[in-house]
């Protein structure tokens, strides 16, 4: 039970911060009309004005507080508790699963918390400033100096903070591939520290296949794999004996920069994966897994 709620996690946690930034986003667009009507205007065109520049910050200014008081804080709480959440439900997995080897050790919760410590970090303070204050102010101050309508600033505003039918807000766009991997990442990092320290040969390629799921992952999908092969590929060699496309050339589609035979296990199929290897007892491996492996050379 707890390794389908570890997997739906991978998804959903991510899929709710995401909604509540949405909304955090929609919430301050009327913050930011009112904020506009306190500039000075002439002839239905801004003033291009020391008085207008100085306000330009007061506004910017207000946007982030308003953001940081608002849905957004709120929903990074929201996405913090998940984590430990998210631990507990991976070490009962293995407690059950692997009942005379796991032990709960302290680096387990060292993981954990500096999992979420960097997660919220890359999320706050400078991200907001890179991906919500600095472009809104750089386009509140183009827009006093070239003389723009009132409904031209609102309108190019709106678009930052909230996006429209061919592009999303800033600071969302950041939040879905941050929020999104950076859990996911966590969740396959936890799971192999356990699994390096219980002694895990044999994984279990788990997470069913969405929209967007990519060739690497749909053609392991469903099927156990040995930690050697798992190894190959991030080294950018398929493994034999299962007919695998990827990698095709040493890469695939996706691919996370920085991913190798150690670091596959958390980087996994790339930027968005929602996939987890679960590790498995070698009694729940099916013989033409043991075969495919030993076929190779890996294992005797």
């Amino acid at each position: 039970m707890s390794l389908k709620k570890i997997e739906g996690n991978l998804e959903s946690i991510a899929d709710q911060l995401e909604k509540a930034v949405a909304k955090a986003q929609e919430d301050l667009i009327p913050v930011l009309v009112k904020s506009l009507q306190q500039l000075d205007y002439s002839g239905g065109k801004i003033v291009t004005s020391s008085s207008n520049l100085l306000k330009s910050s007061q506004i910017i200014e207000s946007l982030r507080v308003s953001l940081e008081e608002g849905q957004y804080i709120e929903a990074l709480r929201e996405y913090s508790k998940a984590f430990p959440e998210q631990a507990a439900l991976i070490s009962s997995y293995y407690a059950q699963t692997f009942s005379e080897r796991f032990a709960q050790r302290q680096i387990f919760d060292v993981v954990m918390d500096e999992a979420r410590r960097n997660s919220l970090r890359a999320l706050t303070g400078s991200a907001i400033e890179e991906f919500f204050e600095q472009p809104l102010r750089e386009q509140l101050q183009k827009s006093i100096t070239t003389g723009a309508t009132f409904e031209q600033i609102a309108e190019q505003m709106t678009t930052l903070i909230q996006g429209n039918e061919e592009r999303q807000g800033k600071l969302l766009r950041h939040v879905q591939q941050i929020g999104r991997d950076n859990f996911s990442n966590f969740s396959r990092s936890y799971s192999d520290v356990i699994n390096n320290d219980i002694g895990i040969e044999w994984y279990s390629y788990d997470g069913g296949a969405v929209r967007d799921s990519r060739d690497f992952c749909l053609e392991r999908i469903g099927k156990v794999w040995h930690r050697k092969e798992v190894e190959m590929w991030g080294n950018g060699m398929k493994s034999g004996g299962a007919n695998l496309k990827y990698p095709e050339g040493g890469t695939w589609q996706g691919r996370a920069q920085g991913t190798t035979g150690s670091t596959i296990f958390s980087l996994l199929g790339g930027y968005n994966c929602i996939h987890y290897l679960a590790g498995t007892p070698e009694s729940l491996v099916p013989s033409s897994a043991f075969d495919r492996v030993r076929a190779q050379g890996l294992i005797e």
